[in-house]
């Protein structure tokens, strides 16, 4: 109790910043400075930028990030003369340095960081996951030949870490410095929304396409607005028909809901990118239509119950990640439905191999050809009822089948 009252009666103390010395030998690192060529007239702008930064390190690790490798002058001189200097940050928390960092970037590059305002701050990032949501918000530039839409967006974060505007803890875990999260939501406007910031009597905004809910939902009726194209709900227990005319939307996580069926009005949401139902202890079956959803990119049903696959999913062309695949008896849910699926990306688990009937049906399903599956998981179903047939099995696994 002593130690506690102490501590409460200490005094505060307020750090000063650190000196221009300090700070310059901070921003040289980052530029690497003097590999710039030791130009006396680029060391000479640097120290003037560094005076500008007000002994704030992050400052002047940013700005430093920014010039790195950059050797000419005038573009050093251009962040010196920046008008942006200028801005008051008497009545705000953001500083000038910051903010010259974020508009010297690509304006695909602003709206993704601007977009990270989402979430709270010291939340950590999910680098695949926002890359999904970076894409289901049109935020990424269109991929060149070759490349995928995720490679895009995989490189737009390593971009925004080597600038420092994400960070890695000790942990691990990659989050915003608290200044940064600040800037992002300075600069964002309303177009993300968590329903735990609207009172009780308040609706989503017009303009809002981004809806997450962080809190129990209540009997009364979820406020969706039209133009949503991010929805995620967990621990729902009945499936809100209003999804059905959410056409815009490309995103659409229900991971943990309690219901046994999804309706086939999802069949509807043809722009639908990415579907996440992982966990949903209930859910048995996908609608049969399903296979309309000729967009979708990303199925995510890890640990929840399914039986069998629909029915068409060969026609899921630009489908990236498949997490679990289950073989039906009937041709059409069969294990040749993989063949076409030439895209698909990490990691695939196909359950209830018994249900192949020879190795051609195997060979049909192209598994070989599926270049970038870093890891497959192969499972038979076990039981009293199941009549194992050891040669099918081997011809499965053998090289010209799986």
């Amino acid at each position: 109790m002593d130690c506690q009252m102490d501590f409460l009666n200490c005094n505060s103390y307020f750090l000063n910043g650190l000196s221009n010395d300090y700070c310059w030998s901070i921003f040289a690192a980052n530029a690497s400075f003097p590999e710039s060529n030791g130009c006396s007239e680029l060391e000479e702008i640097g120290k003037m930028i560094v005076e500008r930064c007000d002994g704030l390190p992050l400052a002047a690790e940013t700005l430093g990030r920014l010039l790195y490798s950059e050797h000419r002058v005038e573009e050093w001189k251009k962040i010196l003369l920046s008008d942006i200097w200028r801005f008051p940050v008497a009545n705000c928390k953001i500083f000038p340095a910051l903010l010259i960092s974020y508009y010297h970037r690509p304006a695909h590059l602003r709206r993704c960081f601007v977009y990270c305002s989402l979430y709270p701050k010291d939340h950590p990032f999910d680098k695949d996951e926002l890359i999904l949501l970076w894409m289901a918000e049109n935020l990424l530039p269109p991929p060149a030949i070759g490349e995928t839409l995720e490679d895009v967006g995989s490189k737009c974060f390593d971009d925004l870490a080597s600038r420092l505007f994400f960070k890695q803890v000790e942990n691990d875990d990659i989050v915003m410095h608290d200044l940064i999260h600040d800037l992002a939501t300075f600069l964002a406007g309303k177009f993300y929304c968590r329903l735990s910031e609207l009172g009780e009597n308040e609706e989503t905004r017009i303009l809002t396409r981004h809806l997450s809910c962080d809190r129990p939902i209540s009997r009364k009726p979820i406020p969706l607005n039209k133009f949503l194209r991010v929805l995620s709900f967990h621990d729902l227990i009945i499936y809100p028909d209003s999804i059905a005319k959410l056409i815009h939307l490309r995103y659409l996580d229900l991971s943990c809901c309690d219901f046994v069926v999804l309706p086939e009005s999802i069949c509807n949401l043809y722009n639908l990118q990415t579907l996440k139902l992982r966990s949903c202890p209930k859910l048995t079956m996908l609608p049969n239509g399903v296979y309309n959803l000729v967009n979708l990119r990303h199925l995510d049903t890890r640990d929840a119950p399914l039986k069998e696959m629909p029915k068409g999913m060969g026609k899921w062309k630009q489908l990236h990640i498949l997490t679990d695949y289950i073989v039906g008896k009937q041709e059409e849910r069969g294990i040749q439905e993989l063949g076409g699926l030439l895209n698909l990306h990490g990691v695939l688990a196909i359950h209830k191999l018994e249900n192949v009937a020879d190795v051609n049906q195997a060979r049909s399903a192209r598994i070989i050809d599926k270049k970038h599956i870093e890891e497959l998981l192969l499972e038979w179903s076990s039981g009293d009822d199941m009549v194992s047939n050891l040669q099918i099995e081997r011809d499965v696994l053998d090289n010209q089948g799986i």
